[in-house]
Formats: structure tokens, C-alpha cells, sequence
């Protein structure tokens, strides 16, 4: 995604995203996308040489979108708590669009969900790690080892957002982001940021 991002490329790569998240990808043809777009498939295939192409494209645009949003929440002067819900607030608003389809294929019929696991799994780090480090210097966390609060807080997360858990579990994901919060921010947590925590827990749970 390093070219010219021309008019007519966005739009059947937006196009493509919405369907893929509706219906997944992996029984979708490029017939269909160009006849609901009413273009020629050759058109596509100008910009997307297959349909491994297209998707790729749409992951790289899911994590572009979700880098920026993440980085405008996080770079406010908002306290810890509310930037760390903010930033959960923005993955849940991007993760609720995903169907079982779409999550299936990206695990069982691509390689993507590894890229989109080490993509999320580094991008949590360094921005935890920023916002655990302004919580102790704001007194709202206990003076413990951010590297292992981070550890333990990715951990849980990469395991709540995983198709295979979505399917078995009876949380939504942002029932079991709150569940996890709760669990971990409770223990790491001043009474000074125990208070500002249930605040900041209860807007997310609306």
C-alpha cells in the first residue's frame, strides 16, 4: 500500500473490506466483488494481481486504520485509565464489524492471522508500556514491573481476541475485555486508581 491510493483503487478496496467482513473471503469471488461494483474484473485485477492480493491489502488497511486511531487516543493529555479504555474502546469498535466468516478464513485459509497477531501483539506493548509507566508517575498504579503487568495484560487480550475463542465463549468481546480488566487493574491499581478505574470501566461498559 506504498502507491498512489487512486480513487477508484479505494473504493473497491473499502468495498472489499465491508464484504470480507460480512461474508469472509474465502468462498468470495472476484466475479461477485466486480459485479456488486458494477466494474470489470480486469479493473481489479489492475490494482490486486489475485485475490490473495486484495485481501492482504485489506489486512495492512485494517491495521493502517487501526494504528492511527490508536495513536490519536493515546496521544492526548488524558489520564492512564481513560486512555487505556479509549484504546480498548477503539479495537472493540474495529473488532465488532468482524464476522465469524471473515474470522475463520484469515485463521484457517491465509497466513495473515499470524501478521495480524505479531502486529497487535507489538503495537500493545509499546503502547502499554507508555501508558502503564504515565499511570505510576499519576500514582494510579503500584510501583511494579511494567514488562510483567504488559506481559500478562497481552496475554489475556491475544487470548479473548481468537476466533476459536469467540466461537465457544458466551462473552461478547468487550464483556470479556471489561471481565479482563477488571481482573488485572484491580491488582496492579492504587486506591487512587481503583476509584478512577470504576469510572473509566463503567463508560466501557455501555
Amino acid at each position: 500500500m506504498n502507491e498512489i491510493m487512486t480513487p477508484e483503487k479505494k473504493r473497491i478496496l473499502e468495498y472489499s473490506k465491508e464484504k470480507f467482513f460480512r461474508e469472509g473471503f474465502y468462498k468470495t469471488s472476484m466475479d461477485s466483488i466486480a459485479e456488486e461494483l458494477q466494474i470489470s474484473k480486469k479493473t481489479i485485477y489492475k490494482y490486486f494481481p489475485s485475490k490473495d492480493a486484495l485481501v492482504k491489502e485489506v489486512v495492512d488497511l485494517i491495521m493502517l486504520e487501526s494504528s492511527t486511531k490508536i495513536f490519536e487516543t493515546v496521544n492526548t493529555d488524558e489520564d492512564a485509565f481513560t486512555k487505556i479504555v479509549s484504546m480498548f474502546e477503539v479495537a472493540s469498535g474495529i473488532f465488532i464489524k468482524f464476522s465469524d466468516k471473515w474470522l475463520n478464513d484469515i485463521k484457517l485459509h491465509s497466513d495473515h492471522w499470524e501478521r495480524i497477531d505479531e502486529f497487535r501483539t507489538k503495537k500493545m506493548y509499546s503502547v502499554l508500556t507508555k501508558i502503564i509507566d504515565q499511570g505510576k508517575e499519576e500514582k494510579l498504579f503500584l510501583d511494579l514491573s511494567t514488562e510483567i503487568i504488559i506481559t500478562m495484560l497481552v496475554a489475556c487480550i491475544r487470548a479473548i481476541v481468537n476466533p476459536e475463542f469467540i466461537y465457544i465463549s458466551k462473552y461478547s468481546f468487550s464483556q470479556a475485555l471489561a471481565i479482563v480488566f477488571q481482573i488485572v487493574f484491580e491488582g496492579i491499581s492504587t486506591e487512587k486508581g481503583k476509584k478512577l478505574f470504576h469510572k473509566s470501566l463503567d463508560r466501557f461498559k455501555k
